[in-house]
């Protein structure tokens, strides 16, 4: 969402919210076959025709989940959401996709519970910058992302909630989406053996070159990918979210990959 319509939405909670529903409790990008984000076009070239797994990590009001059904309509997702809020468009969306089901936790490095924040700006709940870091709940909402931002309308909610790690679940994904606003790599320390075991390709948001996940991906024999206009560039970090590709699994995207990145590509051992 740009910062224009986002500033004109958060002056307007009702307008915020209507649009909102309409796109989340009715399935509008489902049904004109378009995906939240551009990074998701990147399924309908490396999917395969089986039914796969695709884990959601983070899942907040289903928009990741409704996307992957919308490039593969045999897929099967499984999404972990700790807050509350948004289990009734995760109810409908269980209603709709029989291949679908939500587990009402967090996903973290161990079985616990943890306080998760949100921002309220202006009475608008923002469901979807919710963390277990309240750094990180604090922190997107300013005057570099809203114009005329009125920081004594923000404020931050908190709710306790179950956390596990999602090497408890013993699944078999060939995709995880891992979008948790600043704690990617305590979720990545309980998926450590999911991971490693069954090899899927990763998309995450927020990792920067050299940081602890980049460096936990990398020893792991990971390779990060930014993904744009139906290409895939090597150690590219100028994006929102990156593509994490084992390397042992690089030839599923070989003929999308960018020739800088083709050029630079490590023989994998």
């Amino acid at each position: 969402m740009n910062k224009i319509l986002r500033s004109l939405l958060l002056r307007s909670p009702k307008t915020y919210e209507l649009i909102h529903n309409l796109k989340n409790k009715h399935f509008i990008n489902f049904y004109l076959g378009k995906v939240h984000e551009p990074d998701f076009n990147a399924f309908k070239l490396i999917c395969q025709n089986q039914p796969q797994l695709f884990v959601d990590i983070g899942a907040n009001v289903g928009m990741s989940a409704l996307s992957f059904f919308t490039l593969k309509s045999n897929a099967r997702v499984t999404s972990f959401e700790p807050n509350p809020l948004n289990y009734p468009y995760l109810d409908k969306l269980a209603a709709r996709f029989a291949n679908f089901q939500y587990l009402p936790v967090g996903i973290g490095e161990k079985q616990t519970s943890l306080d998760f924040y949100y921002p309220v700006y202006n009475g608008k709940v923002m469901t979807a910058l919710g963390s277990c870091d309240r750094q990180s709940a604090e922190s997107w909402l300013n005057q570099k992302t809203v114009y005329f931002f009125n920081e004594s309308k923000l404020e931050i909610a908190k709710i306790n909630i179950e956390v596990k790690t999602l090497d408890s679940f013993e699944l078999e994904p060939e995709f995880i989406k891992i979008d948790v606003e600043g704690f990617e790599y305590q979720v990545l320390l309980g998926a450590e053996n999911t991971i490693n075991t069954h090899r899927p390709i990763l998309l995450i948001e927020g990792i920067a070159q050299g940081d602890r996940v980049h460096q936990l991906l990398k020893a792991w024999r990971y390779d990060i990918y930014k993904f744009e206009d139906n290409r895939f560039y090597l150690n590219s970090f100028d994006c929102a979210n990156n593509f994490v590709i084992p390397q042992e699994k690089t030839e599923l995207i070989q003929p999308y990959l960018a020739l800088n990145s083709a050029q630079t590509l490590e023989p994998v051992c």
